[in-house]
């Protein structure tokens, strides 16, 4: 009788710990979107020794809706235009979103040498899980061919 007393206590007590060790998961009631930031555009030499043009962003802050996608958009030939996501070349960046820098440039940002200056407007972007994008400031440059 001793016996079945103390394995009921035993049992009783190891219910009450798993009762009390297992915490739901708390639905943030008031969504923080993600704050990012456009760095400065340069060029470098790439692997094939022709010009690359580099764009790059960092977060600020990761908020606490997921981000589904980031990079940078631009639009080239002008130093005036907004990008927004429906006028512009978008350059996604494939690694997860953290707070270090990222840069994306490619092959696929050279062009063709009969332009004298090559002219972008240009700004980081983040697309969030609930349709929502957020940007960074809106930059420009223009690198002159040589």
């Amino acid at each position: 009788m001793l016996r079945l007393s103390i394995i009921s206590c035993l049992s009783f007590l190891s219910l009450l710990l798993f009762s009390f060790s297992c915490a739901d998961h708390v639905v943030p009631t008031n969504p923080v979107p993600a704050q990012i930031k456009t760095l400065d555009a340069f060029r470098s030499i790439g692997q094939t020794g022709a010009e690359v043009s580099n764009f790059g962003v960092q977060f600020e802050n990761l908020g606490n809706i997921p981000i589904t996608e980031y990079g940078v958009i631009f639009v080239h030939g002008s130093l005036v235009a907004t990008p927004t996501m429906n006028n512009s070349v978008k350059l996604i960046i494939a690694s997860p979103a953290d707070l270090n820098q990222k840069f994306r440039g490619g092959p696929g940002l050279l062009f063709a040498p009969v332009e004298p200056v090559i002219m972008f407007s240009y700004r980081a972007y983040a697309m969030l899980s609930n349709g929502s994008v957020v940007f960074g400031e809106v930059k420009s440059v223009s690198f002159a061919q040589e």
